[in-house]
């Protein structure tokens, strides 16, 4: 069974504490992060995976959401997508989202509504798939009768996806690295390949991966047969002092 449908772990760096909730297939993970929630203390930030029921989704800190921006996000949000032989939107997901930055926050229904007769349920569940994969919008709330709610990401939080946006790939994906093993505790390549693949290619994580242990911020591990790899034992956190 692949490691993203036995693994569930959750991020809640705001108390320090990495705990990763994860419990879909590899293929499944096509993206995304939106909805801005909150638990206080906590600032939070929902991950759902087309594909699936709106109301299955994980949650990240708005400490890790950057870094996932990164990885994931459009460089230049405040362009409004454009289809076109080469582009990842179709012409409705491109109509579907100048609503959305004109009326938003605005529900399924009333997007429905707007968008004009001949539009069917599941090509708008489509066209707002292709705009959440590449964080263009977020889901803000859920009603029983009209569905989500949906606004333009970088409207709801712009501070994160600014921080997102001027953040590299390599440094988001190394602080990625180190707090996925923060948590786990030690894993080896090829389940970092399986996991961080989901969002990069995998060569890109062996490279990331290779870099940190030059660095020698993360180091191998014998664990019975296996040589596991851990973020590296400075001599505090040997003698378990801070």
């Amino acid at each position: 069974m692949p490691l993203l449908s036995r693994v569930s772990v959750y991020l809640c760096l705001c108390v320090s504490v990495s705990l990763w909730l994860l419990g879909f297939e590899e293929d499944s993970l096509v993206v995304v992060l939106g909805l801005e929630t909150f638990w206080p203390p906590l600032e939070l930030f929902e991950i759902a995976f087309p594909g699936l029921a709106e109301n299955n989704a994980f949650l990240l800190s708005a400490a890790v959401f950057p870094y996932f921006y990164a990885l994931l996000g459009e460089r230049n949000p405040r362009q409004a997508p454009k289809s076109g032989p080469r582009s990842p939107y179709s012409q409705l997901a491109c109509d579907a989202y100048q609503i959305i930055h004109r009326k938003g926050p605005i529900s399924k229904l009333k997007l429905l509504d707007d968008l004009g007769k001949g539009i069917s349920v599941s090509a708008l569940d489509r066209s707002l798939a292709e705009l959440w994969s590449k964080l263009r919008i977020t889901r803000v709330d859920y009603d029983e009768r009209e569905g989500a709610s949906w606004d333009v990401l970088q409207r709801w939080t712009p501070d994160a996806v600014s921080e997102g946006v001027n953040t590299s790939v390599n440094s988001a994906l190394s602080a990625l690295l180190s707090k996925y093993l923060d948590c786990v505790i030690a894993a080896d390549l090829p389940e970092l390949e399986s996991f961080f693949g989901s969002f990069v290619p995998r060569s890109r994580v062996r490279e990331a991966v290779n870099g940190l242990l030059a660095a020698r911020e993360l180091s191998f591990v014998p664990v019975g047969h296996r040589s596991l790899i851990q973020i590296s034992q400075t001599p505090a956190r040997r003698s378990g002092t801070r």
